[in-house]
């Protein structure tokens, strides 16, 4: 059977009921540990414990027993968040879950919870993206699947610029000058879109999977010979030099298009938050905040 279209008007007010239904809900502390073979015995108990004392609705006393907790794990960290998100609070919770995710990223309940929290914060951008993680994660992730089905309405047609990393960019767009791999959302309408998914065609894998290309000009992003050199003021590509074979050569070519004191704007996926290769299998290189000299 055909999935229903979804209206694209629908589609902001569906994420903001789904996401009050959720926050509704009791917090299930049940996956608490998730991976209990990784425990000495004694912080094993106590964070069964916390879990079932929070699972009763004694949040404050819960969060007591494992704030001064000196043992530091993905458990412990995720109990917390669980607990603050109970509370509803957001902000702490969000930590919380950010501190897990840096210990073990895999989970995709962590990704869930944390997008919820970033919603409730005003920050859908963010959350949108972590819902995604959360998918990617756990494929099986039904709750995140249904939210991640408008949300991805959301961010590709009604309000692209809620996209967190395109916000950064914007600045950037000033003269004459290109988005590279703008895909079906362009930076900004001024950018002049380039991309190897013709003007209006709907893209065929990874992230741009049925989605319109916004492209301007139909070309690969290392091969810019319709511009010529110094000719722009700036370059932007968001999440797309990891798709090149020779991302040096591609970087040499962003640069010969660009004036003397032109700008240019990357942003790229961090492995070490995630495996980012696994996520999109078209990407042909990772990078990190090291690697790229941060």
């Amino acid at each position: 059977m055909a999935e229903t279209a979804i209206n694209s008007g629908d589609a902001p007010l569906m994420v903001a009921k789904l996401v009050d239904q959720f926050c509704a809900m009791p917090v299930d502390f049940s996956d608490i540990p998730v991976l209990p073979e990784s425990f000495d015995q004694k912080p094993l108990e106590l964070l069964r414990s916390a879990a079932k004392k929070a699972a009763s609705g004694a949040l404050a006393e819960a969060y007591g027993m494992i704030r001064g907790v000196s043992h530091s794990s993905f458990e412990f960290d995720y109990l917390r968040g669980k607990i603050l998100s109970a509370a509803k609070c957001y902000y702490e919770a969000a930590k919380a879950f950010e501190d897990a995710l840096l210990k073990f990223g895999g989970y995709g309940e962590v990704w869930f919870y944390l997008g919820m929290a970033n919603y409730q914060m005003g920050l859908p951008g963010r959350a949108f993206m972590e819902w995604s993680e959360a998918v990617r994660a756990n494929p099986n992730h039904q709750d995140a699947r249904l939210i991640l089905k408008y949300a991805n309405v959301v961010m590709t047609r009604v309000n692209k610029e809620l996209n967190p990393e395109a916000e950064p960019m914007i600045p950037l767009v000033e003269g004459k000058g290109i988005d590279v791999g703008c895909g079906g959302a362009k930076t900004h309408p001024d950018a002049i879109g380039v991309d190897i998914i013709p003007p209006g065609v709907e893209g065929w894998e990874a992230s741009q999977k049925g989605i319109a290309s916004q492209a301007d000009v139909f070309a690969c992003g290392d091969d810019l010979r319709m511009f010529a050199d110094g000719e722009l003021d700036y370059v932007i590509a968001r999440h797309n030099l990891e798709h090149y074979v020779d991302p040096v050569n591609t970087l040499k070519e962003w640069a010969r298009v660009l004036r003397r004191g032109g700008v240019l704007g990357v942003v790229l996926p961090d492995d070490n938050a995630f495996d980012t290769i696994h996520a999109d299998p078209t990407r042909k290189h990772v990078f990190t905040q090291t690697s790229c000299g941060t």
